[in-house]
């Protein structure tokens, strides 16, 4: 009987390791995908940015 909750014991840990293990994978690529929509929105807005300028010198 001891042996089984042992095993059950090392089971339970391996299960909660694993739990973990998922959830920073799940962390790092909510990460990384902010990271990416943040640097396309800033070169969506730099691009604006490049063409207002253009426009007023247009007028000019």
């Amino acid at each position: 009987m001891e042996v089984l909750g042992m095993l059950a014991a090392a089971i339970w840990w391996f299960i909660k390791a694993l739990a973990m293990i998922v959830l920073l994978g799940v962390a790092l690529g909510v990460a990384l995908l902010v990271l990416i929509v943040a640097r396309e929105v800033a070169w969506v807005i730099r691009q604006g940015n490049k063409e207002k300028m253009g426009m007023e010198e247009d007028e000019e």
